[in-house]
């Protein structure tokens, strides 16, 4: 069996410190306001997840471990995209219960021999960043011996986390002493999105989406809920709500 690989080069990309979901197509948009088909779109999760600046709480986290905290990031994100978790808020009194799976298939790591191989480089200019797709007829087949119409590419995933702040005595406007309420942290996941349609195999859409979600002490749970702010963001891009 032959490889195949999805090359997309090492350039930095600098993400927004602010929660973004910005898609952009290269035609019309896509999809309507329910997003991609969940029975006839793959994805795919490219490389590791840059967790750098959570290496400590990861560690905490996962048994001082973390390595396998970077590894649960992968998992917890595959899930949210495939539907094995639940997405949304539960319903809250009077309000409708919002939580919803989005059933996307995750596309093979291997190929038969006869499609060759696929993959996305990027093209960096001095405000843009375009991606250009490789080997179409592969990645086509691939897609129609799934049964997908299209293929979301997930590239350069990086978490960073930015640290809270305890509570601090200080003066009020008027002069009064108190203390200042503290900041939790915040955790933010951000990545290259490429949008694909198979049949023929073009480029859609791309962008970079990013999710911030505010956390109490870091957990196993946090990357969770982490993965799951990424995993709707993601979609409202998708689906331009």
């Amino acid at each position: 069996m032959k490889q195949w690989s999805i090359v997309l080069a090492a350039v930095c990309l600098t993400f927004a410190s602010t929660a973004a979901a910005k898609i952009t197509w290269v035609g019309r948009p896509v999809f309507k306001k329910s997003g991609p088909p969940p029975a006839r779109t793959t994805f795919v999760v490219h490389g590791r997840v840059d967790v750098s600046e959570m290496q400590h709480d990861l560690a905490a986290a996962f048994d001082d471990d973390a390595a396998a905290g970077q590894a649960y990031f992968l998992t917890a994100l595959t899930e949210c995209l495939s539907g094995a978790r639940v997405l949304g808020e539960p319903q809250h009194g009077i309000l409708r219960d919002e939580r919803h799976r989005l059933g996307w298939a995750a596309l093979p790591s291997t190929v038969p021999p006869d499609t060759g191989t696929w993959g996305i480089s990027w093209t960096e200019s001095t405000k843009t960043a375009s991606p250009v797709l490789d080997g179409a007829d592969s990645l086509s087949a691939a897609l129609a011996r799934k049964g997908a119409d299209w293929l979301v590419v997930i590239d350069e995933l990086v978490a960073t986390l930015e640290s809270g702040q305890s509570p601090q005595p200080g003066f009020t406007p008027r002069g009064e002493w108190q203390m200042q309420p503290g900041k939790l942290p915040v955790a933010n996941l951000a990545a290259r999105v490429v949008v694909l349609g198979g049949h023929p195999a073009v480029i859609v859409g791309s962008g970079h989406v990013s999710a911030r979600r505010t956390i109490g002490r870091f957990r196993k749970s946090s990357v969770d809920g982490i993965a799951e702010s990424f995993t709707l963001q993601l979609e409202r891009a998708l689906g331009k709500r």
